[in-house]
């Protein structure tokens, strides 16, 4: 038996007449047991089949569907019954509005949460899915967040740390592409699941672990506030209160500012240039003894 001999007899156990579809769509269908109809040929990375046809590139399942059973009205769309989104069989199609698509949609989206399948289809979208709910994140974050997302975290029990599963950057946090750009892990999922990062604030990790994205452990402060949290060198200097010799440090405030100064170093600092300057400069010394005399008379006079 030959190929094509083979490939009538699957369509005429699908139970559906083949006639009105060309061959260059029907060599490319595989009947399943199911009875899905997989497109076999392109696909986009959500699973839908992709085919050029008259010069512009269509979805399959919406072509098949206009050549077997009807034109599609502008606004509706084809709602997948079987959920296999490589699948083409028009009695698998229901013809809805956008509207009741998305309500769909988001139904099985839900029941996928709440009961995983076993099994996972040849699509990214699928995987990414079942990626997401087994991430234990709480359901209502992986509602909100987008699979994509989703899928990259896994939620540490010991710590409940939320840890970036994808691309880190040299430091060790997060990157994802978001709103067309690269950006941190930590930043963006804090802006889709609390509100967004006001101006001139950045994401203190209060556990510490750079790689973790979980809101609750993440906090917005000023740069100045979060360096000085951090285990830097600057945040070490902060933090000192006395001199490398052991003095006590004094704050005095300078144009608005505080600043942190040692005033025993600084006093025996400038006693120390004073004996050097008077034991080499002449004319120093002269100018400053004649200074001291002018001293002693006007206390003298007064």
């Amino acid at each position: 038996m030959n190929d094509a001999t083979a490939r009538a007899r699957e369509l005429r156990a699908a139970g559906v007449s083949f006639s009105r579809l060309p061959a260059v769509l029907a060599d490319r269908i595989r009947v399943c047991a199911s009875g899905c109809w997989e497109w076999q040929g392109g696909r986009n990375q959500l699973g839908y089949g992709r085919v050029e046809w008259a010069g512009r590139r269509l979805y399959v399942h919406r072509l098949v569907f206009s050549l077997l059973d009807r034109p599609i009205p502008d606004g509706w769309v084809l709602d997948h019954l079987c959920r296999n989104r490589p699948c083409c069989n028009p009695a698998h199609l229901d013809l809805v509005t956008r509207t009741e698509n998305s309500l769909r949609a988001v139904q099985v989206a839900r029941e996928r949460i709440a009961a995983p399948a076993s099994e996972t289809p040849d699509y990214r979208g699928r995987t990414g899915e079942l990626a997401a709910a087994t991430s234990g994140l709480p359901k209502a974050a992986i509602k909100v967040l987008s699979w994509r997302i989703a899928a990259k975290i896994r939620v540490n029990p010991a710590s409940g740390c939320w840890e970036w599963q994808g691309k880190k950057n040299n430091a060790g946090y997060g990157r994802v592409m978001h709103d067309g750009r690269l950006q941190q892990a930590h930043r963006v999922v804090w802006s889709i699941l609390r509100k967004p990062i006001p101006d001139g604030l950045v994401l203190d990790h209060l556990c510490r672990n750079t790689v973790c994205v979980n809101p609750d452990h993440l906090e917005p402060v000023t740069q100045q506030e979060n360096t000085l949290r951090g285990e830097t060198i600057a945040a070490a200097n902060a933090a000192r209160t006395v001199c490398g010799k052991g003095h006590e440090y004094t704050v005095r405030i300078v144009k608005g500012k505080a600043w942190r100064e040692c005033v025993t170093c600084r006093n025996e600092g400038a006693r120390k240039r004073f004996k050097e300057r008077y034991a080499t400069d002449s004319e120093f010394a002269d100018r400053k003894r004649r200074e001291a005399r002018e001293r002693a008379r006007r206390k003298r006079a007064g």
